[in-house]
């Protein structure tokens, strides 16, 4: 079976960190990485149900919660028909967090938000 992993990022240097371990692993065929927005999916050229599974790990506090969720609609329509995976990893809070980068604004979103998001996908 074909598959392909397209991993995004806005960072240049985390891309250049992940292309580094893959080039030292014989199974990357397949992945494909890139530099994109996670908020901006359908600059991505996937058509709707071609995802077996989405996964964002720790990133959406980047976002605020009308972004955030517009944004789980938009991963879900990337999900197959026939029962894709939508995987969120989210620092669950409410408020701003202390970011240790000068100048990133990071935004803790509730679990009852994040489950509502992803009901109404």
């Amino acid at each position: 079976h074909y598959y392909s992993l397209h991993g995004i990022d806005l960072s240049t240097d985390m891309l250049n960190q992940a292309r580094q371990r893959l080039s030292k692993n014989d199974k990357s065929k397949g992945v494909v990485l890139g530099h994109a927005n996670m908020l901006e999916t359908r600059s991505l050229n996937l058509g709707p149900g071609s995802c077996a599974a989405v996964l964002n790990t720790f990133a959406l506090h980047h976002a605020t919660p009308e972004q955030a969720e517009a944004a789980i609609r938009d991963w879900s329509l990337l999900l197959k028909d026939d029962g894709g995976c939508l995987y969120l990893g989210l620092w669950e809070g409410s408020g701003y967090m202390e970011e240790h980068h000068p100048g990133i604004k990071s935004i803790l979103h509730s679990e009852k938000d994040a489950r509502a998001w992803i009901e109404s996908a």
